[in-house]
């Protein structure tokens, strides 16, 4: 925060000395503030697009079968209670299905939350 005091302090500076109307400097600021945040959104959507990658290569890595690391299969308890969840939801997708989970206290791995939509979806296409 140092940086944006010395800024604060010299914008009071030049408002003093009458070197800038009130409204150039709000609208420099502003602009300022626009760019920042479109940076942000933009590194923010980078990392998104990796962690897609990661897990489309995740996804990809174990479907391979001399691929030996297998996910165990869900529990009775875990898949009674994300049946449950899912009963409760108007769609059944990975982030619903995490926050259902967590709202009775279960926290599972990305992998094992995968497992489990998987299984509940070819339930719901086999009924």
């Amino acid at each position: 925060m140092p940086g944006h005091a010395r800024t604060l302090d010299a914008v009071w500076q030049r408002l003093r000395s009458g070197e800038h109307a009130l409204d150039d400097l709000v609208l420099l600021y502003a602009t300022e503030v626009v760019d920042l945040e479109r940076q942000e959104q933009s590194e923010a959507e980078a990392v998104w697009d990796l962690l897609d990658v990661r897990l489309l290569l995740d996804r990809a890595s174990t479907q391979r079968p001399s691929d030996h690391r297998t996910v165990p299969a869900p529990d009775e308890d875990l898949l009674t209670i994300a049946r449950e969840v899912a009963a409760g939801l108007h769609r059944l997708n990975r982030e619903a299905l995490r926050r259902g989970l967590r709202d009775r206290g279960v926290h599972v791995s990305n992998r094992r939350l995968g497992v489990v939509l998987q299984r509940l979806r070819a339930e719901s296409t086999s009924h």
